[in-house]
């Protein structure tokens, strides 16, 4: 996490697996790219028990063949990220797949 809300991880077996990062209120995109598999689901989700404003939950299929990104509005806070695997037959646990998640501050 640096001053400017970046965060970036991999996700091992593109199956549901929280990925905790901090992020500053703006605007940011949202990279994703996967290997091992054809098409996956990024969800991304802000909930703070508590907090007086709805939680942000952002849901998108994307294919695996090149990295794509997207622009979403966040709060300041905790930000957590699955990738799920939705190809028919696709990888099981232990064949390597993985996906890429970036974060950073959008820039116009």
């Amino acid at each position: 996490m640096s001053e400017l809300g970046e965060c970036a991880g991999v996700i091992g077996g593109l199956f549901r697996q929280p990925w905790p990062c901090s992020a500053l209120r703006g605007t940011y995109v949202i990279t994703t790219a996967c290997s091992g598999t054809t098409n996956a689901r990024l969800v991304l989700s802000q909930y703070q028990p508590g907090a007086p404003v709805d939680p942000v939950h952002f849901s998108e299929a994307f294919a695996c063949a090149e990295p794509s990104s997207r622009a979403l509005d966040l709060r300041a806070g905790s930000v957590t990220v699955d990738v799920i695997n939705l190809s028919p037959g696709g990888s099981t646990w232990g064949t390597g797949a993985f996906a890429n998640v970036h974060i950073t501050p959008w820039k116009p």
